[in-house]
């Protein structure tokens, strides 16, 4: 929305008026048009207070406008008019719905986002945008909704078609997402911790060896954030170093924990507690350990996944 200059005649029969930067010009001609010839400064004033008035929010940096309204016998105000707040539908969505709706099938995501309590669809639609696609892809949805106008209910086709999509990008990174986890290329945090506790470490020690913040340490272990690929196989790599220095003591060949590095990785249940998959770390003697992530495709969408990611 642009500006709005109201000018007021003090002395004269103008009056009040109000229009655009535009309209500037024309009133005051019609105010002064006639007095140019007698006294050239009036001419210059009305330029000096068009000038003003066509900067805009700029307006600020024209000079002399005080000065020339004064002169004029005239007062002028702009008026900006304050930007609608920028929609953000952060907070409308947990993290375990928008994860359940990305491993829900597409028309069971659909669904949902029409059943949740207190929660109007469009609003479920585009909170799901913004969680999954981030902040400036909810606005492009959230303008495309205002800008469409064909079909029947245009806006709401508008935003199902940005929502499909928005899933469809989430879906498929979950699939790629939990195929990592079953090669135990990503881990969850109780895996992460079952190997930091399992070496001996305090969360210190850990974020120390690992050169990270102990906050983000915490972070991983409590799956509030998924730690890197590259963080991950550090963190093998130091479990393996661990095992060698025990082995002698242990009795366990060194070789056969290297062998058993490259064996594929044992999947236990989502519900196996912590301190089981330590024990199962130990036992195997070098053979990885992951978490199972749930079926490609949660039928059951109104359970909780194991855990979050």
């Amino acid at each position: 929305m642009e500006p709005t200059i109201t000018i007021t005649d003090e002395v004269g029969t103008g009056g009040i008026v109000t229009v655009t930067p535009e309209g500037v010009q024309d009133v005051l001609t019609n105010w002064f048009a006639e007095a140019y010839a007698d006294d050239p400064q009036i001419e210059a004033c009305v330029d000096k207070v068009v000038a003003w008035a066509e900067a805009g929010r700029h307006a600020v940096n024209v000079r002399g406008v005080v000065e020339a309204a004064t002169y004029l016998c005239i007062n002028v105000e702009m008026h900006i008019p304050k930007p609608e707040p920028e929609p953000n539908y952060r907070d409308i969505l947990s993290r375990e719905v928008v994860e359940r709706l990305t491993r829900a099938r597409r028309d069971d995501a659909l669904s949902e986002t029409g059943g949740i309590p207190d929660v109007e669809v469009e609003d479920a639609r585009l909170a799901y945008i913004q969680a999954t696609q981030g902040r400036r892809a909810m606005r492009e949805a959230y303008k495309a909704m205002q800008d469409a106008t064909e079909g029947r209910d245009p806006a709401r086709r508008e935003l199902k078609r940005r929502f499909i999509d928005a899933w469809e990008r989430a879906h498929a990174e979950w699939l790629e997402r939990r195929e990592r986890i079953l090669l135990a290329v990503l881990l969850p945090g109780r895996v992460i911790e079952a190997l930091r506790t399992g070496m001996g470490l305090t969360i210190e020690e850990w974020a120390a060896d690992l050169n990270v913040s102990i906050s983000t340490a915490r972070d991983w272990e409590s799956d509030r954030r998924p730690a890197p690929e590259g963080a991950c196989a550090d963190m093998w790599e130091m479990w393996a170093a661990w095992l060698s220095r025990q082995a002698a003591a242990v009795h366990i060949p060194e070789d056969l924990i290297t062998e058993n590095a490259t064996q594929m990785p044992i999947i236990v249940p989502a519900t196996t507690s912590m301190h089981d998959i330590r024990a199962r770390l130990i036992l195997l003697a070098g053979q990885k350990v992951t978490i199972d992530p749930g079926p490609e495709i949660q039928h059951d969408y109104t359970t909780e996944p194991g855990y979050n990611w």
